[in-house]
Order: C-alpha cells, then structure tokens, then sequence
C-alpha cells in the first residue's frame, strides 16, 4: 500500500536497536507486520561493527526488517541525488537511502539526521524524512 512503508537511516536503526520510545511508537505496527520496514543494504556499513558483541541489538534489529540491495537503478539515483546535493552533504550512504526510499512511492524515511536528508529527498519528492 503507498505511503505505508518505512525506511530507517543508520542513526534510526542504531535508535530502534537501543529502545527509542518515540521511534518504537511510531513504526510499532509497522515492526509487527514486519514487512513495512526497510534498510538500505547501504546502512549496514554505518550501522555494523563486525564485533558481534557491540552488534547484538542491531543484528536483533535486523530481523525484524526487511534490507534492500543496491542495485543499479538505485546506485545511479543516488549519484545523481548526490551530485545535486553536493555542497550540502556529499555522503553516497545518505544518497543511496534516500533513493532507495524514492523506489517505495510515499516512503516514511526515519533519521537522526534530518538536515542532511531532506535536501536529497526534496529533489524527486517522493519520500517523507521524519527526524527521531
């Protein structure tokens, strides 16, 4: 259904994973369902440690979440994304999620860092970012 799926940046994933309320408020239907939540393959370079250890809430996480690829189609948004936003935030993950959200028409895009986001999504418009 549009508008109902949600994506989770980096900094919204590591949110969820350490007991955000307002976070786990707002997608708790969504994370029950189970297949409304999103994560760009992209986050799990920010998100990940390698030490399972320090992971274990994300990698719990992770379970609860559907992670999409980076494909081409979603590599090449992100590098237009990424050009016209360059003087503002030249970050390819940043770019990457957004354009991954763009894929999933009315997209909720939850970050930590909302500055940075919505700049890249107001240029397609196709996603919302909401800031945790």
């Amino acid at each position: 259904m549009e508008g109902d799926a949600i994506m989770l940046d980096a900094g919204a994933l590591a949110a969820l994973a350490h007991g955000n309320k307002t976070l786990r408020n707002a997608i708790k239907k969504d994370l029950t369902i189970g297949s409304n939540v999103f994560v760009s393959s992209a986050v799990l370079a920010q998100a990940l440690t390698g030490d399972a250890r320090r992971d274990v809430r994300i990698n719990a996480t992770l379970k609860r979440v559907l992670i999409l690829g980076v494909d081409e189609p979603i590599a090449r948004i992100a590098g237009m994304l990424r050009h016209k936003n360059r003087e503002r935030n030249d970050d390819p993950v940043d770019a990457i999620v957004v354009a991954t959200a763009d894929t999933l028409p009315g997209a909720r895009l939850f970050t930590t860092k909302p500055a940075l986001l919505e700049p890249l999504a107001a240029i397609r418009r196709r996603c919302f970012i909401f800031g945790v």
